[in-house]
């Protein structure tokens, strides 16, 4: 990991920007009544969008270092979008269970193959907005 922790302003701004779909969504679906199940199809079809997005992650490693370990991570890049599309298909809350343990699993598996070879302030990032978007998952399975 690179020692640079500066995390710099536009990825700050894009990725804690990022958060706040999940936040305003999951206390949405605190409302209770047509509004709370509209606030969860969209927290969870938004879950799925930036789950898809991450999957995004690996691929650039894969392409930064070549063919060395390429397939593993090109097989992961592709498994979140898979996830993600799935998470649709199933009942609200069950898609919020899903993609509440693929984003940590995701965060897991990028932490032991990639992260460490990554800029530390995107590893820092990464941390961060994975705890943020699985708080924000849990605040709202609670509601």
């Amino acid at each position: 990991m690179t020692q640079d922790r500066h995390i710099p302003p536009v990825a700050a701004w894009l990725g804690y920007g990022g958060l706040i779909p999940f936040f305003a969504g999951a206390l949405a679906c605190w409302l209770g009544g047509d509004a709370g199940e509209m606030a969860l199809v969209a927290l969870r079809a938004y879950g799925a969008a930036i789950l898809a997005f991450l999957g995004g992650v690996p691929w650039g490693f894969a392409a930064r270092d070549g063919v060395v370990g390429a397939g593993e991570r090109l097989i992961v890049g592709v498994v979140p979008a898979l996830i993600a599309w799935l998470t649709l298909l199933v009942p609200p809350a069950v898609g919020l269970w899903v993609l509440l343990a693929a984003f940590i699993a995701l965060y897991a598996w990028d932490h032991g193959r990639n992260l460490a070879a990554a800029p530390a302030w995107f590893a820092r990032l990464r941390a961060h907005l994975t705890v943020g978007v699985a708080a924000a998952l849990v605040l709202a399975l609670a509601a």
